[in-house]
């Protein structure tokens, strides 16, 4: 779970910094953030473990989207729920990444998508769609 988000997180955390900067919409930093972590999970983390396991590039790419997609999508659900309703809410805005706001709902986000990819990852393993990190 940990190595889950660590990836998506890393992408999501670099594509908001740079997107808060620029100014586009929610929704187009939602799902640009969401191409972005699932990018860094996908190439990154999923492949390389993938290719560790002596799988062909071909089966180690298919394997490996096929473990980060249900997780990035699991991730973004609980990121997506605190940045659309709950930071508006309490801040009244998108806040700007040189502030305390951002990084603390940022950080919010991304454990609420942790605690609801948990039971997503461990079905994944289960079933043998993805690797455990043991």
């Amino acid at each position: 779970m940990i190595h889950c988000v660590g990836g998506d997180g890393l992408g999501i955390m670099t594509a908001m910094i740079v997107l808060r900067l620029v100014g586009v919409t929610f929704w187009q930093e939602f799902w640009f953030e969401y191409a972005v972590g699932f990018a860094f999970g996908w190439l990154i983390f999923q492949l390389w473990a993938f290719l560790l396991q002596d799988n062909g590039l071909v089966a180690a790419l298919w394997k490996a989207f096929r473990a980060e997609f249900f997780s990035m999508a699991s991730v973004m659900i609980g990121m997506g729920v605190v940045m659309s309703q709950v930071t508006p809410r309490v801040v009244g805005e998108q806040p700007p990444p040189e502030t305390y706001a951002f990084w603390g709902f940022a950080s919010f986000g991304l454990l609420a998508g942790a605690l609801l990819t948990v039971p997503v990852n461990y079905v994944l393993i289960r079933v043998g769609w993805k690797h455990g990190m043991s």
